[in-house]
Parts: structure tokens; C-alpha cells; sequence
């Protein structure tokens, strides 16, 4: 097998394990939501964000933003909401503006510089 092949055929085996695994983890922190464990979906949800699965950007944010799961963060939901509104979340910027309604002019600023490396270490470019 010629070393181009290797490569493509290593780099899409990467691609779906790490792509599957976000949405099982997705999948399965849903689950935990609807039966009402809360941390779980929110430690499940959180790991499918950071992994990129944009599904789960609005519901870590709205865990931040209502205290399930995990304590009430305005500034995280702000950023979270952030990072949903630009993946298309319909309601994203509604939520958004929702928890910024919580937060000082300072810690909006502060949120935005937050959201700007946020958004970067997801690959997320901004509109």
C-alpha cells in the first residue's frame, strides 16, 4: 500500500472514531437528561462540545444558564450560547442575550474575549 493510501486510510479511521464517539456521547447524555440526571447529561454534553459535536453547544449552555447538572454560569452560558448561535442554533442568540441580561458590561467584554478562544479551539469561524 502506497504511503498516500496509509495516510488517507489512517487519517478516516481517526475521523470516525473520534466522530462516532462524540455522538454516542451525545446520544447518551440525552438519555441521562431525559430521565433527569443531570450531571451526567451535563458532563456528557460538555465533552461532546469541546469534541465539537455542535448539537451540544445549547444544551451546555442552558445547563450553565438554569444550574442543572452544574452551577449557574452566566459568563459560560453567554460564551456557550455564543458558540451555538454561530453553529446556527436558532434560538441561540435569544438565550444569549437572556444570560448577558445577568452580567456587568465588564463581564460581557471579558465573555466575548472568551468566546473569540473558545471559538478558535473549536475550529469556529466567526461570521
Amino acid at each position: 500500500m502506497k504511503t498516500r493510501h496509509k495516510i488517507f486510510l489512517f487519517t478516516l479511521i481517526c475521523h470516525l472514531a473520534f466522530t462516532t464517539n462524540s455522538w454516542a456521547g451525545f446520544e447518551e447524555s440525552h438519555a441521562a437528561y431525559t430521565k433527569g440526571d443531570y450531571t451526567t447529561a451535563f458532563n456528557g454534553y460538555l465533552e461532546a462540545a469541546n469534541s465539537g459535536d455542535n448539537r451540544a453547544y445549547g444544551k451546555v449552555a442552558a445547563l450553565y444558564l438554569y444550574g442543572r447538572g452544574t452551577a449557574k454560569d452566566y459568563t459560560k452560558a453567554y460564551i456557550w450560547f455564543g458558540i451555538a448561535k454561530e453553529s446556527k442554533d436558532k434560538y441561540a442568540a435569544r438565550f444569549q442575550e437572556t444570560a448577558a441580561s445577568m452580567l456587568t458590561r465588564e463581564q460581557i467584554d471579558k465573555a466575548e474575549v472568551a468566546l473569540g478562544k473558545k471559538r478558535e479551539q473549536l475550529g469556529i469561524k466567526s461570521e
